[in-house]
C-alpha cells in the first residue's frame, strides 16, 4: 500500500508517485513520515525517523521531477 499523499491534485502526477515511492522505501524507524502538495505545485516530503537512540527530521521537495530542496 502506498501512502497518501496529503492535496495531491495540487502537485503534478509524476511529483506525487516519485514521493510515494520515496516514502514507501523508508524503514521502519522512519513510519512517522508523511508527504503533502503545495497549492504552488511542489510535493513536501518530511522525513521523521526514530530509533537506536537516534533521531532525524528533515525536508525533501519536489517540483517538476527536480529535488528542490534538502534539509
Amino acid at each position: 500500500m502506498h501512502p497518501q499523499i496529503k492535496d495531491a491534485a495540487y502537485a503534478n502526477p509524476s511529483d506525487v508517485a516519485q514521493a510515494e515511492k520515496f516514502l514507501a522505501g523508508l524503514p521502519v524507524a522512519c513510519s512517522d513520515s508523511h508527504a503533502y502538495a503545495s497549492n504552488d505545485g511542489t510535493v513536501n516530503i518530511r522525513i521523521i525517523c526514530n530509533g537506536a537512540s537516534k533521531s532525524m527530521d528533515g525536508l525533501v521537495t519536489i517540483k517538476n521531477g527536480v529535488v528542490t530542496k534538502i534539509r
